[in-house]
């Protein structure tokens, strides 16, 4: 029950009716009477049939009974509360009062059939209505009338009680000394009160007031009630998703007025109220025996939006179901504070893919308590406070978007895995996803023992060179001799610093270290700390090397990483190329002894690391570099960058933050796996051609360069496309690009007249070997040439490698590479569509030929990136056609349109030979 007070309105009015000397007494005091249609102090309260009820119903002794749908009640059920005690106590007091008042009119035993004005009317034994009685206020809509009957009070069929001039019913009273009964379609308004005795309707009886009874029962057949007050039902409150509130005006009247205080969102042509959370005071002024009156309030209370939602863990584990919140499932689309608190029940898991990953706004999680992803990631977008536990498992991730933050004051960890070499003679080259201390990390404070992933230890550190290299043990064994970083300096080898395990490391820097005692090829680590977020920056000076390292608990995108620090005015910094350390192969600690060397990544696209060969065998299709480094960065690993020509700030952030597995073959670790290397490059929606060209000679294990057929580039050199070798080699192969020696070039045309200079460096002389490694997205391509422009030869190195004895030396200027289009077969040179299309490269003309029933209307020339060359109207209804053709070589489309149709037709021109 919602409280609601009654008002006078018109109060000039009611001073003039004081003023003219009216004798009625002051008005009836229904207190909380006056939100019931049906109350009975001691006694039941029925219904028969449908019934509807506006207006609250109550006993405060007795049962309520047969009110269920499709009966109506636009109201509240009382029994027994302390509301129906206090409605006992004013009920009491209404009968004093009536039976207090003056008698001013004594009248006959039968009511109907006549007109009344206000006053007090007075039958000392029983009373009935019989046809239609009709009481005017006379224009005061405060006017009462009051019906004192001694006995029992009754009705006759289709009685009727009609007002007028201002009259309410909240200003009708029948108070019956007996039993009160009306007939079936009975119509009637005030407040009927029985003291004592019962109160019923018959069928089809509609009462404007409210039916009371001080010791009786109440029942009603599908009857009409309606206490007159506009109240309110039907309030819903703000839920976890929609921040608005609403609730239903009781008994609404489209002819009514309502005013609200505040005011209100809307409301509906039925009386739907929709507002935002506050406390609001509705008052309804309504036309009553035709005049404006009855004005009442009524305060309803909207409750606040919930602002956070609760992990409840109400059916299982699982984050992505609606019942284990409290709130629904975490959303990125409203600012709800998700928060896992400490729990008996279990802790939420995001389950591997392809269940749903984990979206959330903000997030936080309490002392004790977990979030366990497996195989999957979690993203925020707004705010991560970190009191408990994420424990990311296998390839899981998490991800922060721009603007994002993390709470410097939470005293939680997250737990991520990354494999490195199990060889404790070669190194990875790593970074951390989570720091010990701010800006920066301790390796000692953040690296763990994970070869148990579930429970992972402190490693057992130590400073020999070969501290690792005895049997297998648990915790494993890593030597700090072999630890160090590289930060900003043109020093070479001798810049590198040894770090340890207790020395700081910035975060975003990276660290060399060799692998543990374990006899596997791969030991898993875990990183313990808090997840780095946000920009985070480092140093470099010109032409300087700094060894970075990927600092987020994510993969990111390394075109991204490329264009933020070079792409704009005022954020270069880099040359654009990074590099990565491979160390394949080899069991000891000679550092000349290495099979290692620096895998190669720019947006054109990545090649793998090369490195110096110790005997004369130029036959290494055993090699087990890891592979090209892809598009994406995999978490903690270490990569090299370049200053530029002034230097700047490296600046990582978090629209780099990509989730990419590397079991996807998009995101490469560089660590020894034999089982895992690979000669498969293609990266995912790279659709670029892409030409690998690979160089085999008695000191270079293998080199591959990469050349990238781009449109966003040129011939000259392209920032963050064309990569300069970060080392060379004593027999080495590479892309001439200003006198600079380059492992990927970038070009944005080609065609059949196209040289690409190749370097070629052999320090001591002997045979090399050059052959395609592999064609990516170049099937128009699938004939590529190596020009010898001292001898005048060409060779096609597409199956068969290209070997050829040397001196010692460089050359800059005798190798080329042709890109040769794919010349169509003899068998593919056939009638298309009716018309033979040929060209005729001795006599440079384009031949064309129709069958009987086709004629030639038009030719057209494209080139190969679609622009129009040529065209010609033809104007003859020869079978053949020959049309001189002079333009530069290289691969065209001939649109001939016929009386029949289109054909389409690619053709070679050429106009020299090698």
């Amino acid at each position: 029950m919602i409280p609601k007070t009654k008002f006078l309105s018109h109060p000039l009015l009611l001073f003039l009716f004081f003023l003219i000397g009216n004798s009625a007494v002051s008005q009836i005091n229904l207190g909380s009477i006056e939100d019931f249609a049906l109350f009975t102090s001691n006694g039941a309260i029925s219904n028969t049939a449908t019934s509807d009820i506006s207006g609250d119903i109550g006993t405060n002794l007795g049962a309520i009974s047969g009110f269920s749908p499709p009966t109506v009640v636009n109201g509240s059920f009382e029994n027994t509360n302390s509301i129906t005690a206090q409605a006992v106590l004013d009920l009491e007091a209404i009968v004093t009062q009536i039976n207090n008042t003056v008698t001013t009119t004594a009248h006959a035993p039968v009511f109907g059939s006549e007109t009344l004005t206000p006053g007090i009317y007075s039958q000392p034994a029983a009373a009935s209505l019989l046809g239609t009685l009709t009481l005017d206020a006379e224009g005061d809509p405060n006017a009462e009338f009051i019906f004192k009957i001694g006995g029992a009070f009754s009705t006759a069929a289709g009685s009727t009680v009609l007002l007028i001039n201002c009259a309410s019913p909240d200003n009708i009273f029948w108070l019956s000394g007996g039993a009160i009964s009306m007939a079936a379609s009975t119509s009637i308004s005030g407040n009927l009160i029985s003291n004592p005795g019962a109160v019923s309707i018959g069928s089809g009886g509609k009462v404007d007031g409210r039916m009371l009874s001080t010791t009786g029962a109440i029942s009603v057949y599908a009857t009409k009630t309606n206490n007159g007050l506009s109240g309110i039902d039907s309030i819903t409150q703000p839920t976890c998703s929609i921040p608005t509130g609403s609730f239903q005006i009781r008994n609404y009247d489209a002819t009514a007025t309502y005013t609200f205080a505040p005011s209100v969102i809307s409301i509906s042509d039925t009386g739907l109220v929709t507002v935002n959370s506050n406390t609001y005071t509705m008052t309804s002024t309504t036309i009553v025996g035709g005049c404006s009156s009855s004005a009442s309030t009524v305060t309803v209370v909207i409750n606040p939006a919930p602002t956070k939602n609760y992990w409840i863990g109400a059916t299982s584990s699982d984050w992505n179901i609606a019942a284990n919140w409290s709130c629904g499932v975490p959303s990125i689309l409203n600012d709800l504070i998700n928060i896992i608190p400490e729990v008996t029940t279990s802790y939420p898991i995001i389950a591997s893919e392809p269940d749903n990953s984990g979206l959330v706004k903000n997030l936080e999680i309490k002392i004790s308590a977990s979030l366990t992803i497996i195989n999957n990631s979690l993203r925020l977008t707004n705010s991560l406070t970190l009191d408990g536990k994420i424990y990311l498992k296998e390839e899981s991730q998490l991800l922060q978007d721009t603007g994002s933050v993390f709470d410097l004051a939470s005293t939680g960890s997250i737990e991520i895995n990354q494999q490195g070499t199990g060889n404790s003679f070669r190194y990875n080259y790593w970074g951390s996803p989570v720091n010990s201390g701010g800006a920066n990390f301790i390796i000692g404070d953040v690296l763990r023992d994970g070869t148990d992933p579930n429970n992972s230890i402190e490693i057992d550190f130590g400073p020999n060179i070969s501290y690792a290299d005895g049997t297998p043990s648990l915790p494993i064994k890593i030597s700090t001799r072999w630890m160090y970083k590289l930060e900003d300096s043109g020093l070479g080898y001798s810049a590198w610093a040894s770090v340890g395990n207790s020395e700081d490391v910035k975060v975003g820097q990276g660290y060399s270290m060799k692998g543990s005692n374990t006899i596997a090829d791969e030991q898993n680590y875990t990183f313990v700390g808090k997840p780095n977020n946000g920009i985070i920056e480092l140093t470099v000076g010109a032409n300087n090397d700094h060894l970075a390292g990927n600092p987020y608990p994510s993969a990111i995108d390394a075109d991204k990483f490329i264009d933020d620090n070079g792409l704009f005015p005022g954020t270069g910094s880099i040359t654009g190329t990074l590099y990565f350390w491979d160390h394949y192969a080899g069991d000891n600690h000679v550092l000349a002894a290495y099979p290692a060397g620096y895998a190669t990544y720019s947006k054109s696209g990545g090649v793998p690391a090369s490195s110096i060969q110790n005997d004369e065998r130029i036959n290494t299709s055993d090699y087990t570099t890891k592979g090209a480094p892809k598009k994406y960065i995999p978490v903690a690993q270490g990569f090299f960058v370049v200053g530029d020509a002034d230097g700047g700030q490296v600046q990582f952030n978090n629209s780099q933050r990509v989730f990419v597995k590397e079991s996807s073959g998009n995101s490469v670790f560089m660590r020894t796996n034999p089982s895992e290397s690979t000669t498969t490059y293609n990266s995912e929606n790279d659709l670029r051609p892409k030409f690998r060209i690979g160089f085999d000679a008695p000191k270079i294990s293998h080199r591959q360069v990469l050349l990238t057929l781009d449109p966003n580039t040129s011939d000259a050199i392209d920032w963050g496309y064309d990569a300069e070798m970060y080392e060379f080699f004593d027999d080495d192969m590479y892309w001439v690009l200003n006198d600079k020696k380059y492992v990927i070039q970038a070009t944005n045309e080609f065609g059949f007249d196209k040289e690409i200079p190749i370097g070629v460096r052999t320090m001591d002389g002997g045979l090399i070997r050059i052959k395609v490694d592999a064609l990516e997205h170049a099937e128009d391509y699938s004939t590529i040439y190596i020009k010898d422009r001292l001898t005048g030869e060409i060779h096609d190195i597409s199956n068969q490698a290209f070997e050829i004895n040397l001196d010692a030396g460089e050359y800059h200027n005798r190798f080329f590479l042709v890109l040769q289009p794919r010349v169509l077969t003899i068998e593919e040179e056939t009638l298309v569509d009716e018309v033979y299309i040929t060209m005729n490269n001795s006599i440079s003309e384009l031949q064309l030929k129709s069958t009987v029933d086709t004629d030639i209307r038009n030719v057209s020339l494209y080139n190969n990136i679609g622009q129009q060359v040529k065209t010609w109207n033809i104007n003859k209804t020869e079978r053949s056609i020959s049309i001189p053709l002079h333009v530069a070589s290289g691969m065209y489309i001939v649109i001939a349109k016929t009386t029949t149709g289109t054909v389409n037709k690619k053709i070679i021109v050429t106009n020299c030979c090698f």
